[in-house]
């Protein structure tokens, strides 16, 4: 029992405490007497007698290496997929704001039978309500959108019935990832 008191007046004197005081323990059982000087230290001995791994010199390093390869490798996948999300949303819109514009040159064409020279000669304004800038080639009435984040390209095809639709393709500053749905 002796024996114990002096293991636990080491580890008291390891924390900071200078000696056990005189506890009027008795010669009880170890856990009884361990619980008797904690009460009257007011501090627990029992935490310097559990080893952790992070307690060794190289445990918590090498789990903060790992941590930090986990987040730079979910990084390098997300943020990219994100941009690429945030521009196709971005071109979604639009195409979507374009549509008027694109139903108007059609409309033009069928009552004319001829291309418009300009946006404003079939009624189109240059410029979408969030921004994008419209262009018009009389060359083929391909009509452009410009926006922030890259430029669509609405070229006009006449189907075997007579009918005119659109084929969307991704200009300068578009990758083909980008492309919103309709366009692909």
């Amino acid at each position: 029992m002796n024996d114990t008191r002096v293991l636990l007046s080491e580890k008291a004197s390891a924390v900071g405490h200078l000696s056990l005081p005189d506890t009027n323990c008795g010669q009880a059982q170890f856990l009884f007497k361990r619980e008797c000087i904690e009460r009257s230290t007011n501090t627990s001995l029992v935490k310097l007698q559990k080893y952790r791994p992070v307690d060794s010199p190289t445990g918590a390093g090498v789990g903060m290496l790992i941590h930090v390869y986990f987040i730079g490798v979910i990084a390098a996948i997300a943020i990219p997929a994100y941009q690429d999300y945030t521009v196709r949303a971005l071109l979604a819109g639009a195409a979507a704001e374009s549509q008027p514009a694109r139903r108007q040159l059609v409309q033009y064409y069928l009552a004319k039978n001829s291309v418009p020279d300009s946006l404003s000669e079939a009624g189109v304004a240059e410029q979408l309500p969030n921004g994008n800038q419209l262009s018009l080639s009389s060359k083929g009435m391909v009509l452009t959108v410009h926006s922030k984040r890259g430029e669509l390209i609405f070229t006009p095809k006449r189907d075997p019935q007579g009918q005119i639709s659109r084929a969307c393709t991704g200009g300068t500053g578009v990758k083909p990832q980008q492309l919103p749905p309709a366009c692909r």
